[in-house]
């Protein structure tokens, strides 16, 4: 006798399509398009330690639409089914949000080290940006959890 995840495997049915990690193609092409723009935006930029200083603020701006999203996400009906703990949604916005903007950053901070200190600013600059973004997620996702009320997500206090 076959075990029950075999038979759940088995049951699987053929055309069934492979699930998809990208809930939502708008956000990917607004993704694309902002990556593009920053980049063009850091490389027209003419002086270097300007170029770090819009990379910066790009950045928090990318950070701040992903905590939007992340509002929407912690908003709807199906997150709202489940209790949270305050402290579980503030260590979660922080991750999610530290994790969401990493394929932004590091492209746009490897470009904008690379205009502003030549070739080893490729490398120097992302890995500075690293416990940047960090504190910036942490600082976001403070921003998060206190725009939800134990009502609202139907989480408890922790």
């Amino acid at each position: 006798m076959a075990s029950t995840s075999q038979q759940r495997i088995a049951r699987r049915p053929c055309n069934e399509r492979p699930y998809v990690a990208i809930r939502n193609p708008t956000h990917v092409m607004f993704f694309l398009q902002f990556l593009s723009v920053s980049i063009a935006a850091v490389a027209v930029t003419p002086a270097g330690a300007l170029k770090l200083a819009i990379a910066a603020a790009l950045i928090v701006l990318f950070s701040y639409w992903v905590l939007l999203i992340w509002r929407a996400f912690i908003g709807s009906s199906y997150v709202k089914m489940f209790p949270w703990r305050d402290t579980d949604l503030r260590s979660a916005a922080a991750a999610a949000l530290f994790m969401i903007c990493l394929p932004y950053m590091l492209p746009l901070c490897a470009i904008a080290g690379a205009f502003a200190f030549s070739w080893w600013g490729l490398f120097i600059v992302p890995a500075a940006a690293l416990p940047v973004q960090r504190f910036i997620a942490n600082q976001f996702a403070v921003l998060a959890a206190g725009s939800h009320t134990s009502s609202d997500v139907g989480h408890s206090n922790g």
